[in-house]
């Protein structure tokens, strides 16, 4: 499952700590932290090991300059294919995780590498260089990516409940609208949690926010290209047990 944490202009690292042991039932094999202290962003995993168990797929991870650092949950399904992509293209890799696939294949295609993915994610992407953190989910959302900011500062998390143990109580308030919305559907949908202040990144959208001055860019990174009309009910049934098939 894995976890994945951080926070900017948040000068205590027993924050970033304490929301990582909220979330080690998430990825109980190992764990850990980078800092760049230079700049103030924190960057945390807690790890299920499933690809490459050895230590070369610890996270966060660093490219070979110590310039991109990733942090990420889920798995990409066609990973090997991108791999041998950017093998073809002098990139060489010491592990065999996807995650270092998302390192190089940013590194090669800048935020166009998660219109490439087919998987199930959620990514945070630090670009030491260009100051920016880059926030990702995969297009149903199944792996959940949550975020708290205000004016100067930033935290985020696999989970609620890790933030709401990270930040101020005091600076978090209800959200009426949400509570409606779970009471109707058992689910609370859209960007929308609890609280007001904490804002789930949608599915199917790439997050960039330039530390400089928190100015936020948003963007989806999946649409379409051929909408499938069926002509009968068979040709429906038909295509839906080829993409079942495709996709399990």
């Amino acid at each position: 499952m894995c976890a994945i944490a951080g926070t900017v202009n948040i000068s205590d690292k027993k924050v970033l700590k304490t929301m990582l042991q909220l979330m080690v039932h998430r990825g109980p094999d190992s764990g850990g932290e980078y800092h760049d202290h230079s700049k103030n962003v924190s960057l945390g995993h807690c790890r299920l090991a499933i690809l490459d168990l050895s230590a070369t797929g610890h996270q966060p991870m660093l490219d070979v300059d110590e310039n991109i650092v990733v942090v990420f949950n889920g798995e990409i399904y066609n990973y090997n294919e991108l791999k041998s992509d950017l093998i073809k293209k002098g990139y060489t890799f010491k592990s065999t995780t996807d995650t270092e696939v998302l390192i190089h294949g940013y590194k090669e295609y800048g935020k166009d590498i998660f219109k490439k993915l087919d998987g199930m994610w959620a990514v945070v992407l630090y670009d030491k260089i260009l100051q920016l953190l880059l926030f990702s989910r995969d297009p149903s959302g199944m792996k959940p990516l949550y975020l708290y900011r205000n004016e100067d500062t930033l935290a985020f998390s696999s989970e609620i409940g890790a933030l709401v143990e990270a930040i101020s109580k005091k600076s978090l308030t209800l959200n009426d609208n949400s509570i409606i919305m779970y009471l109707a559907h058992r689910y609370i949908f859209g960007t929308q949690t609890i609280y007001k202040e904490i804002e789930s990144i949608p599915p199917s959208t790439t997050m960039i926010i330039k530390l400089d001055n928190m100015e936020t860019i948003t963007e989806q990174h999946y649409v379409p290209q051929n909408k499938f009309i069926p002509s009968s009910v068979d040709q429906a049934v038909s295509e839906f047990s080829r993409l079942f098939e495709k996709s399990v």
